[in-house]
């Protein structure tokens, strides 16, 4: 499940690049798309220190 989830991030981070890339985005709106894919890095970010194995004793 925490594989899909990885995916399911990558996927919306690539959705708001190409909106990012859209020459009919709107005036300001860029910052909107700058903001989810931060919060997308974070999110993921958050999620792979969970999967990472507890280091052995």
């Amino acid at each position: 499940m925490a594989q899909d989830l990885m995916r399911d991030f990558d996927a919306l981070r690539r959705r708001c690049e190409d909106q990012l890339k859209s020459l009919v985005t709107p005036m300001g709106r860029e910052m909107y798309y700058r903001r989810q894919e931060w919060l997308i890095d974070e999110e993921k970010a958050a999620l792979a220190a969970l999967l990472r194995p507890p280091p052995a004793a």
